[in-house]
């Protein structure tokens, strides 16, 4: 085998041991996305199940507000795993671009020009981290509202237990203080 042969089959196996790696990095992400998932779902679950049947000694209120918080950070945390995800991807296929420059077919350029690399909408190809991101927005959302009410429902009841109102007004009130 000469040397030009010999440098092409070296270029072929880095090329093709890059897009395994990339693949493995998109593996990884889709198994982040599940972990994830589930723990949310879980985490909802449970949510409902102590404003449903209550906790016992702590307050359903301080419980939600808890659980609030973590599913935030939860949240943030996937929102995060998944930038880092989408920067790592980003770097694999840019190099592997620059190694199908020196190839006689560049597959994966290709494949991309052909999806309009995800800006055209004709085309109906979304790209992926831009799916995947919504979900955990979504429920970062959910969490904030839900601990925000938890939050605001706690405070007027300390306030409605701290402050003495006239009779009639304590007739009136529908919120249940206990």
């Amino acid at each position: 085998m000469s040397e030009a042969q010999n440098d092409k089959h070296v270029l072929v196996e880095i090329y093709r041991l890059h897009a395994e790696l990339a693949d493995h990095v998109s593996q990884r992400r889709d198994t982040a996305n599940r972990i994830y998932a589930t723990l949310s779902t879980g985490l909802l679950a449970l949510m409902a199940a102590v404003a449903r049947f209550g906790t016992g000694e702590i307050p359903v209120p301080i419980a939600i507000i808890t659980m609030g918080v973590f599913g935030m950070i939860l949240q943030s945390s996937w929102i995060t795993v998944l930038k880092s995800y989408r920067q790592l991807n980003s770097g694999k296929f840019a190099v592997l671009h620059l190694l199908e420059t020196k190839l006689p077919f560049a597959f994966f350029k290709k494949e991309w020009e052909e999806l309009a690399e995800g800006n055209e909408p004709k085309k109906k190809y979304r790209r992926l981290t831009v799916s995947e991101r919504t979900l955990p927005w979504i429920l970062l959302l959910f969490y904030a509202g839900i601990t925000s009410s938890a939050t605001i429902w706690q405070i007027m009841k300390w306030y409605l237990r701290t402050v003495k109102l006239p009779e009639t007004v304590d007739n009136v009130l529908l919120l249940p203080l206990d």
